[in-house]
C-alpha cells in the first residue's frame, strides 16, 4: 500500500514537471514566433529603395535594417544620404565597441590579454575617428579623403584580430559588430562619386 502511493506520487510530480516543461517550450515557442514576426515586419517597413541600394553592400540586410534609423525623414535614397547614415550607425557603433572593450578589460585575467584589449580599443577610437573624417569628407565630395578614410577602417579590425590567436579572441563579436559597417560602408563608397537617386 505504502509502495503504491509512493509510485502515485512520482508519477504525479513526473506529470507535472511535464506540464510545466510543456508550458515553458510552448512560452518560447510563442516568444520567438512574435520575435520573427516582428522582424519581418521591420524588415517590409524598410524602403524598397534602401533595400535595392543596399542589394550592393557585402551585407545587404544588415545594411538596409541598420542603416535605416539612421536615414533622414523624407530625403533622398541615394549613395550619399546611405553612406551618411552608415557613418552615422559606425560612429555609433564604435563608442560602443570601446564601452565593451573596457568591460572585457576588467574581467581580463592576464596582462597580455589586457594589453591585446588595450591595442584593440586604441583601433575602436581610430575608427571612431576616421568616421568623422569620412562624414566631412562625404558632403565636401573629396573622394580621395573619403577612400583613405574607410580604407584605413578596414585596416583598424583587421589589425585588431590579428593580435589574437585564431578562435581564441574574446572581443570577435565586437570585431564583427565594426566590420559589418565598415565593409558595407566601404562597399556604398565605391558608388558615392556617381550618386544616382533610386526611384520607388
Amino acid at each position: 500500500m505504502a509502495f503504491s502511493n509512493k509510485k502515485s506520487t512520482i508519477l504525479f510530480i513526473f506529470a507535472a514537471a511535464l506540464s510545466s516543461l510543456l508550458s515553458l517550450i510552448n512560452v518560447e515557442a510563442t516568444s520567438r514566433g512574435l520575435q520573427g514576426a516582428a522582424a519581418a515586419q521591420r524588415s517590409e517597413e524598410v524602403d524598397p529603395a534602401l533595400k535595392r541600394l543596399c542589394f550592393s553592400a557585402e551585407f545587404p540586410h544588415e545594411c538596409a535594417s541598420a542603416v535605416a534609423p539612421f536615414m533622414e525623414s523624407g530625403g533622398a535614397i541615394n549613395a550619399q544620404s546611405v553612406l551618411q547614415a552608415g557613418l552615422k550607425l559606425l560612429a555609433q557603433r564604435s563608442l560602443k565597441a570601446i564601452e565593451l572593450a573596457e568591460k572585457l578589460k576588467k574581467e581580463s585575467k592576464s596582462k597580455e590579454m589586457t594589453d591585446h584589449l588595450n591595442f584593440c580599443e586604441d583601433q575602436y577610437r581610430t575608427i571612431g575617428n576616421s568616421t568623422k573624417q569620412a562624414a566631412e569628407a562625404l558632403p565636401a565630395r573629396e573622394f580621395n579623403k573619403l577612400e583613405s578614410q574607410l580604407g584605413s577602417m578596414v585596416t583598424a579590425i583587421n589589425e585588431c584580430e590579428a593580435v589574437f590567436a585564431s578562435g581564441k579572441s574574446p572581443i570577435r563579436d565586437v570585431n564583427l559588430m565594426l566590420k559589418i559597417p565598415i565593409k558595407n560602408n566601404l562597399n556604398i563608397g565605391n558608388f558615392v562619386a556617381m550618386p544616382i537617386i533610386i526611384n520607388n
